[in-house]
């Protein structure tokens, strides 16, 4: 399994944004896609966290079948939030699989294309990229299958609504490995947690959120966009929350 996927490493950082696939743990991988990253769980079924942009259904399902997986095992595919860049190839993976779509019910409008994000976002600019990605992509929408909430519990996954970036943003806990999947709520990147970002529809929401974060017990922080932490995660964020307490 192991040689597979180094096969698959080499062959795949010349043209991946960020470098190979890499396990972060047993079971836990991470698969670089353009521009950012999904999150494999493979555990007695596989879990997928975020898809990417669309046209990424083929990179996943090729790193799932070099893990020696089948990707008909695809149980779930958790999205984070509804941006394009996260939910972008749920649709084809969904088709590919057979997986259910879950996401957090606030966000569940937006993903399936009964609201738009460009007629809420408070920044202009914000608003006319998001039309244009609407016009793009109106076709990538896909039906929600399993609503998430608090506390609710996909396998070892708990769910933590985090909401700021988007109404709907969710993030993971896996309680088992410590492993804390932040989507766009926490980004983590040269050696420092960064503050919310332009796309963000509440800084003072998300900040919140990020100040929830801190007071989990995880190890690792694993964001879709930027770096991840391998080890003192919930240290890392309590000491951002202390340098930016309003």
């Amino acid at each position: 399994m192991q040689e597979k996927l180094s096969e698959y490493a080499l062959a795949s950082s010349s043209f991946l944004w960020y470098g190979f696939p890499m396990k972060i743990a047993d079971n836990i991988y991470a698969i670089p896609l353009f521009g950012n990253r999904a999150y494999l769980i493979a555990e007695k079924q596989l879990i997928l966290i975020d898809t990417g942009m669309p046209f990424q259904a083929n990179r996943i399902v090729r790193f799932i079948e070099k893990i020696g997986r089948n990707p008909k095992e695809l149980a779930f595919i958790i999205l984070t939030h509804h941006h394009i860049d996260h939910r972008g190839s749920a649709r084809a993976l969904k088709a590919r699989t057979g997986a259910k779509i879950a996401a957090h019910y606030h966000d569940m409008p937006y993903i399936e294309g009964g609201k738009h994000a460009y007629r809420e976002h408070p920044r202009w600019w914000v608003r006319l990229l998001l039309f244009v990605i609407d016009l793009l992509f109106r076709e990538k929408t896909v039906f929600v299958e399993r609503i998430l909430h608090e506390d609710d519990l996909i396998q070892n996954l708990r769910i933590i609504h985090t909401p700021g970036h988007t109404a709907g943003s969710i993030s993971l806990l896996h309680t088992m490995k410590k492993a804390l999947f932040c989507g766009d709520t926490a980004p983590y990147t040269l050696g420092k947690l960064k503050k919310p970002n332009p796309y963000t529809i509440d800084h003072a929401q998300e900040m919140a959120s990020i100040r929830k974060l801190g007071a989990i017990d995880c190890r690792f922080l694993l964001p879709n966009d930027c770096s991840m932490v391998f080890d003192n995660a919930q240290d890392v964020i309590k000491d951002f929350c202390s340098k930016n307490a309003n």
